[in-house]
């Protein structure tokens, strides 16, 4: 193939600005970043002068992954109530028939 024939496809960017984190994860901003750093999560200070907070979206991605995760197992694990019995001792059948009917 021709280096003019040549399509080049887009990539996601390798970074997020915290602009677009919110956007990124469903949360507000300040949740968002909240959860990232409760997961040890800290944005990359690219360039010192201007600091332009940049967020690795992989690893945003995988702290998003684990959190799902985690609910998911948490909403599996819905705890059973046993059934109730009750007992009829010393009725017939044609008499708890006729306490129903009535």
């Amino acid at each position: 193939m021709k280096k003019s024939q040549e399509t080049h496809v887009a990539l996601p960017p390798v970074f997020l600005r915290t602009s677009d984190l919110a956007a990124f994860t469903g949360m507000s901003l300040k949740m968002a970043r909240k959860v990232l750093a409760e997961a040890g999560l800290q944005p990359v200070d690219v360039n010192g002068k201007k600091g332009r907070l940049l967020w690795h979206r992989d690893a945003v991605k995988a702290v998003l992954d684990t959190l799902h995760m985690e609910a998911q197992n948490k909403a599996n694990q819905v705890p059973r109530r046993p059934r109730k019995t009750f007992t009829v001792t010393g009725k017939s059948i044609d008499r708890l028939m006729d306490e129903l009917r009535a």
